[in-house]
């Protein structure tokens, strides 16, 4: 009696990173060999890449909402697309029915039942609370992308001609940096208006000092009849002159007095100007101690501020040290790099204070500086062109510099998470610490050997996210890469594309800026589903897998995939047999489908639970065809669909026989 032949099963757990050198018969059928707008998920598996999105002071289009406004009057086609108010709050509508709004609102709106509203001068009854249009699923996320997209008209930049130029948040509040005529000026995100222009400081010279102890950073002056504030002071070492920062203009020849008692003489005075066109660099850190005083530090080539809430500028006195292109703190000091090899820091504890006299300091490094960060272990990593530093001590009394590696580290790459990492010609490396205490070590990344050429890509910006053990670098060329760093210091990476050329990236304590080419400022967000509008199209080619038998013939019967998402997916798939070969016809591409979030209900999840939902899905697709290794193609081009996970999948197959020759 012949046998009938037996199904073999094997389960592959996707591993979330790309793999593009090893050769196809032995690579892992985990990796994927196109992992194009998705990211590595921790503990394993694929997830779409973060969304963003343009944002001023008045408008972040995630928090636009829509709802279906039910009334007893017919409603007219023509209201389609036309505004109007209720309470303080504008609708726009998104669609029509018979008896029903679809409107777009900004975060919140209340009305109640049998409350008349008025559209276009005729009036309309509410006859039930405000509710999501929740029949349709797909439908329900098409207009909630139509009220992002509402939200993203609204958006305006500041004024002001060109790209963004620097992108500090302080707290909850925004402040950026863009041309406005012959110089580079500072706006603050306002709630009104969007954005509005920080007031000016001015410099002011001073003569005649009577008390240095009177003037200090902070103080209430005098002169004639005003209060003046003096945020910052800077004396010379003779105690007679020097200058202080204010918040307005003061004539040439007043005295300044405090409590009554003259303590200088203005000798001059002039407006805090920034150079225009140059790019921002920002650090963060509480020099003074205060809960107030966390600051951000920056430089652009030209010059050195330290950046205080409402966009106050306050001048770092630098002198005539050069080109301030690198910044970090370390062991309570401002260190800068300047053009041409210089380091320079600051005194202890004053970021704004650079005299020699009393702390500051200057090393000649023999190399042009690419790259500063202060390490855990109490060591300033000084990257150069054609070296790697390391600065030892405290102060200035035992600094000592060390050569860490003979590899330069690559502008404006240096990211650090529990471990710095950079790009340098030998590709991707991290700076380990070694055995004995206190030395470095730079190595290579295992990603090097899978990623290939793609790191030769002309990175310009990078930047970390600590939340997502992610450093992600971002090129010219628009082609990005997203490297996660698994505790075992191996590396899962995969590529991420926008639409738009980045101008910019800045990395605050709470969020990832960008900059394109409009002048409108843009936020990495994991709760937009778009790239600010344009739909995120990803995919995800898997290897080629031969289970085990690349020389036997399999008869492939189904896959079934483990998946999961936020609400509701539909995705494209498709396979392809040996090694796409021309003598294998492609899958038709089939849409599949992904249903999420259901299972638990507890109180702290109970408004995203969805009854007719699965806890985790497992859609099973059907397969065909022989051939001795199949691949798998997952894809998905929208606007409006959730995040998704993609963690593995069993395939089930029959072997025929082995490959004749």
């Amino acid at each position: 009696m012949a046998k009938l032949p037996t199904l073999s099963s094997q389960f592959i757990a996707v591993s979330g990173g790309m793999d593009l050198t090893t050769p196809p018969i032995v690579k892992m059928a985990s990796d994927a060999i196109v992992a194009m707008n998705v990211q590595p998920k921790w503990g394993g598996g694929f997830t779409r890449i973060d969304g963003y999105e343009c944002l001023d002071g008045k408008f972040v289009p995630s928090n636009m909402k829509y709802c279906g406004l039910s009334v007893l009057e017919t409603v007219p086609d023509e209201l389609k697309g036309k505004q109007f108010r209720i309470n303080d709050t504008i609708c726009y509508v998104l669609d029509v029915k018979e008896h029903l709004f679809v409107v777009a609102y900004y975060d919140r709106l209340s009305i109640n039942v049998n409350e008349t509203f008025f559209v276009e001068g005729s009036s309309f009854t509410l006859l039930v609370p405000p509710h999501y249009l929740t029949d349709d699923i797909e439908q329900h996320h098409k207009y909630q992308a139509m009220a992002i997209d509402i939200g993203i008209a609204n958006v305006t930049a500041p004024n002001g001609d060109g790209n963004l130029l620097g992108v500090v948040e302080l707290d909850d509040q925004v402040i950026v940096f863009r041309n406005t005529g012959d110089t580079c000026r500072v706006y603050i995100s306002d709630e009104i208006t969007g954005w509005k222009e920080a007031n000016e400081t001015y410099i002011t010279q001073l003569s005649n000092i009577t008390n240095i102890d009177s003037l200090l950073d902070n103080a209430t002056l005098n002169v004639g009849n005003e209060d003046i504030l003096c945020y910052s002071c800077n004396i010379s070492p003779d105690n007679l002159s020097g200058f202080i920062v204010v918040d307005q203009y003061l004539e040439a020849n007043s005295d300044i007095f405090l409590n009554g008692s003259r303590i200088a003489t203005v000798s001059e005075s002039h407006k805090v100007t920034l150079t225009k066109d140059l790019c921002w660099k920002f650090i963060y850190h509480n020099f003074y101690g205060g809960v107030d005083s966390n600051y951000a530090y920056g430089c652009n080539g030209s010059e050195a501020i330290e950046v205080r809430r409402d966009g106050i500028i306050i001048p770092i006195a630098i002198g005539n040290l050069g080109e301030p292109l690198y910044i970090s703190e370390h062991k309570n000091h401002l260190f800068i790099g300047f053009r041409g090899g210089l380091l320079g820091h600051s005194q202890v504890g004053y970021p704004t204070k650079w005299s020699s006299f009393l702390g500051s300091e200057q090393f000649w490094l023999g190399s042009e500086i690419t790259a500063l960060t202060s390490l855990s272990g109490g060591v300033l990593l000084i990257g150069c062109r054609n070296k790697s530093l390391g600065l030892y001590g405290s102060t200035l009394d035992d600094w000592q510099l060390k050569q860490i590696a003979s590899v330069g580290i690559s502008p404006n790459t240096l990211q650090s998470l529990f471990i710095p990492v950079a790009i340098s010609k030998n590709g991707i490396i991290r700076i380990d610490s070694t055995e004995q205490f206190g030395d470095f070590l730079a190595n290579e990344l295992d990603a090097n050997q899978k990623l290939g050429n793609i790191i030769n890509l002309n990175i310009s910006y990078s930047a970390s996210f600590p939340e997502l053990n992610q450093v992600r670098f971002y090129s010219k060329n628009n082609v990005h890469i997203c490297v996660m760093f698994l505790p075992d210091g191996t590396t899962r990476v995969t590529e991420f594309s926008y639409p738009q050329t980045l101008n910019g990236v800045w990395r605050t304590p709470y969020n990832c800026y960008f900059a394109f080419n409009d002048g409108r400022l843009y936020r990495n967000s994991d709760k937009i589903n778009s790239f600010n509008g344009y739909p995120i199209n990803w995919t995800v080619r898997l290897a080629y897998n031969h289970c085990g038998g690349p020389h036997i013939i399999k008869h492939w019967k189904y896959a079934e995939i483990q998946s999961t998402s936020s609400n509701y997916l539909t995705f494209k798939f498709q396979y392809s047999l040996d090694y796409n070969s021309a003598k294998q016809p492609n899958s038709v591409i089939t849409q599949e489908q992904i249903r999420g979030s259901g299972g638990n209900w507890n109180e702290s999840l109970w408004n995203e639970f969805l009854w007719s939902a699965e806890s985790y899905s497992t859609p099973i697709i059907p397969l065909a065809g022989y051939s001795k290794n199949i691949s798998f193609l997952f894809s998905g081009n929208s606007n409006y669909s959730p995040n998704f996970e993609i963690t593995g999948f069993t395939l089930n197959y029959i072997i025929r026989r082995y490959q004749r020759v």
